[in-house]
């Protein structure tokens, strides 16, 4: 969908029973308008070109994030992330073990250099599966804010997510991050136990639980893309 003659591309439009009109730009540039049902293309098309200047330095920055993002190459003396600490590894021919971490550096097998990539997914999904619902009853526990269930999935778009049913999702990528945005994420979907939306409300409960709340969704913003294998 373009507007303005090509001068903006929207890659969509959502109409729905809301008061305003938006725009989110998403991690991959692609730009989203959310706009009541019965607004006019006329007055979409006047919210955008206000907001023209705005959309291009945000898209500009994202894709100039995505540039420096550095590919894996899966080398001696690389950084990776557990718990928001990097760590080395090791490539070493003829090793003990497939893969390995000892607290100060990850090692692996050079043979195995090629399926580096899947042998630190399962690492991390186990340790995540280990990790994640301890912590969450803790806090849950700390806050007085209950769920029914978690579960721990590959998602890689999302960190988190709550239904009615109160069943929290939890990705495994969490356990990449710093221990105060895991504890944030976790307090964040808690809250979604109450309040299954955004509102002010919602908010007002997770500053209650997480006074440094906005700290940690300025870090998730601006440094979670590096937290990747």
């Amino acid at each position: 969908m373009t507007l303005f003659d090509d001068v903006i591309q929207i890659d969509e439009l959502v109409r729905s029973k809301r008061r305003t009109i938006s725009i989110i730009i998403n991690k991959d540039a692609k730009i989203t308008v959310r706009a009541p049902i019965k607004a006019s293309m006329q007055d979409i098309n006047a919210f955008i070109l206000e907001k023209r200047d705005w959309i291009n330095r945000k898209t500009t920055e994202i894709l100039e994030k995505k540039k420096q993002l550095k590919e894996k190459f899966f080398v001696t003396g690389e950084n990776f992330f557990y718990l928001g600490k990097p760590y080395p590894l090791k490539l070493i021919s003829g090793f003990d073990y497939a893969f390995n971490f000892d607290g100060k550096e990850f090692s692996m097998d050079s043979k195995y250099r090629n399926s580096a990539k899947k042998l630190f997914s399962v690492w991390y999904k186990s340790q995540a599966e280990m990790f994640l619902p301890k912590r969450i009853e803790e806090i849950a526990t700390k806050t007085g804010l209950s769920f029914n269930q978690i579960k721990i999935n590959g998602a890689t778009k999302r960190w988190g997510s709550c239904n009615s049913k109160k069943i929290i999702n939890l990705t495994w990528r969490l356990i990449l991050l710093p221990e105060f945005i895991i504890e944030y994420i976790i307090i964040h979907e808690l809250s979604h136990t109450k309040h299954l939306n955004h509102s002010y409300k919602f908010w007002d409960l997770v500053l209650q639980h997480c006074p440094n709340y906005k700290k940690a969704e300025k870090w998730l913003n601006k440094s979670s893309d590096m937290y990747q294998i």
